[in-house]
């Protein structure tokens, strides 16, 4: 069980992570505490592990609820997959609850997915509100590594049933996904109601509408029959955005709609100089990751049309916007790569989108050493060469190749005072000299 975001007081500027572990014989003590959590109003949401974990995480908190926690189920601790979520909720704006208006629209939508998918012999979901949306649950039976199985079912059924108002969304497949504990609050956003002018966005009570009284688990098969038949037809609301397609809309507003259209979450946009920051509440690529507030998850978007993804915590900082577009957009080829695997996107005419071959890199063999630099390429009139005689003059021993480094190395981090990106990506070069001992 887990509750991010909590605050012991509404203004509170900083927020915790709730979370538990439990057995099945401690099922009342579970229900229990989440009632108290959820009475207690300090959780904007509550959830459980789609999936099974390893029995060896409930020493973190072991029948009880713990604040203030750092470790949270990772991918790595499920052993197995038993449920398919399909998440179907109203676009709206980031951070604040739906109106019944809205909420309508997703009702509609999911009866329209159960019943394409009963037409396919799919056995009953369990059928639920979720507070803003809804919930399907389907019972399955597959190993955590299901070779991005359940990924495509979900981007099948989002490029189906997706469109501007309501979207299905793609980025709950990873096996540790966590979905909202059926009969508790969803606070998302102020409890808005009996504003003058302005439709009520209140909060609401999650609740169950169906559970069938067999649970038959799809099989697999039927999976595979859905991926197939839904890369057989075009999808029928919206287009898809991967490489059959030239260009692709680089405006805040474009890069915006198509994050939304993939089901992921903008909660806010913030101007940054020369380009526009729209903040999201967790990481696409790695759902675990939520963002502590402000901009460390993060699209950016240049006014000159260039792109790039900012993720600032550990496991995230080396996600790129290729990877994000990957993510969502499994066919997707990274632009611009040439044949000798330098990546020239940036170099692109901003707003426009080509196609190239697949990169090959990892399949080519070690290179030959090209041997030691020759003398001239380390000879650089002005401030290089002032460094290098200064290194060359001062150093005990003396290495002309590691002098010449050095100055390109102090020379960048200085121009990466002034000189950076869209993306805030500076000119520093950092160096890693390999010698004998």
């Amino acid at each position: 069980m887990r509750a991010p975001n909590c605050r012991d007081r509404g203004n509170a500027r900083y927020a915790y992570t709730c979370s538990g572990y439990f057995t099945r014989a401690t099922l009342d003590a579970a229900v229990s505490s989440i009632f108290e959590l959820d009475r207690s109003g300090i959780a904007p949401g509550i959830y459980l592990t789609l999936n099974p974990v390893s029995p060896a995480l409930l020493a973190r908190a072991a029948n009880r609820i713990k604040p203030r926690i750092r470790e949270t189920s990772q991918d790595k601790d499920i052993p197995c997959r038993r449920w398919l979520l399909i998440d179907v909720d109203p676009i709206r704006p980031a951070g604040v609850s739906a109106t019944d208006a809205e909420l309508a629209l997703a009702s509609e939508r999911v009866s329209a997915i159960v019943e394409y998918l009963e037409f396919l012999d799919w056995p009953a979901p369990v059928q639920a509100m979720s507070g803003n949306g809804y919930h399907l649950l389907y019972r399955i039976d597959l190993p955590v590594d299901d070779d991005r199985l359940i990924k495509a079912v979900l981007a099948g059924l989002a490029d189906q049933f997706s469109d501007e108002q309501v979207a299905v969304d793609r980025s709950v497949h990873n096996p540790s996904r966590i979905v909202k504990v059926i009969g508790t609050m969803a606070r998302k956003g102020d409890d808005l109601r009996g504003m003058e002018g302005v439709p009520d966005r209140p909060h609401r009570r999650s609740e169950l509408l169906n559970v069938p009284e067999d649970l038959e688990v799809v099989p697999e098969a039927l999976l595979r029959s859905l991926v197939a038949a839904t890369n057989a037809v075009a999808p029928t609301v919206i287009p898809a955005t991967g490489n059959t397609s030239t260009r692709f809309d680089c405006t805040p507003t474009g890069v915006r709609s198509w994050l939304q259209s993939h089901g992921v979450e903008v909660k806010g946009e913030r101007r940054n100089g020369s380009k526009t920051l729209l903040l999201l509440e967790r990481c696409p690529i790695d759902p675990e990751i939520v963002s502590n507030g402000g901009s460390d998850i993060a699209v950016l978007v240049g006014d000159d049309g260039k792109l790039a993804y900012c993720n600032k915590h550990n496991r995230g900082d080396a996600f790129t916007w290729h990877d994000l577009r990957k993510t969502l957009e499994p066919d997707y080829v990274p632009l611009g790569v040439a044949d000798d695997g330098v990546d020239l996107s940036g170099f692109r005419i901003p707003g426009t989108v080509s196609t190239d071959l697949n990169d090959d890199r990892n399949d080519r063999s070690v290179p030959a050493d090209p041997g030691p630099l020759p003398e001239d390429l380390l000879r650089i009139p002005g401030f290089v060469n002032e460094v290098m005689d200064h290194c060359l003059a001062t150093a005990p021993y003396p290495n002309r190749v590691m002098a010449f480094c050095g100055a390109v190395a102090l020379q960048s981090f200085l121009a990466g005072r002034k000189v950076r990106d869209p993306g805030d990506n500076r000119t520093n070069i950092y160096l890693l000299g390999l010698a004998h001992s």
